[in-house]
């Protein structure tokens, strides 16, 4: 919850561009590395790194966003990385840095298996995307 510095941030950008690599390799369609880095460059995502013993264990992307209603939402996704579950309790830092700039609501975009993982923490689904690959054998 805290801008690095240059110095700070150094030793930890090699495997944090390699915890951002996962996402990417496995999501290759939806988003490059450079996006991500651009986005977290100019502000548009903030990236939050977990550590363990000293060394990143895991990233998530945060956002916020409002509503056409107005309602300020943040929202969490890109998850790469390990954490136990013991630590998904940092998420409660997470949704208090969002509220205190003005979020009502937090939301997560996520693989199906996190629901699981999210819903001690009083995450519901509220909708649910549904996809379907187009290619010349589809039919309407």
């Amino acid at each position: 919850m805290s801008r690095w510095s240059e110095e700070r941030a150094a030793p930890h950008v090699v495997p944090i561009i390699a915890l951002l690599r996962k996402f990417t390799d496995r999501w290759k369609d939806e988003e490059t590395l450079l996006t991500i880095l651009q986005s977290i460059d100019t502000g548009a995502r903030e990236l939050w790194v977990f550590f363990d013993d000293g060394k990143p264990s895991a990233v998530m992307l945060g956002r916020f966003r409002d509503t056409p209603a107005g309602k300020k939402i943040y929202e969490i996704c890109l998850f790469a990385g390990e954490l136990r579950m013991s630590e998904w309790k940092l998420l409660g830092h997470i949704e208090k840095y969002a509220a205190k700039r003005g979020a009502v609501e937090m939301e997560s975009l996520a693989r199906m298996g996190f629901r699981k993982i999210l819903a001690p923490h009083g995450y519901k689904p509220v909708l649910e995307t549904l996809r379907k690959k187009l290619n010349e054998d589809s039919h309407g």
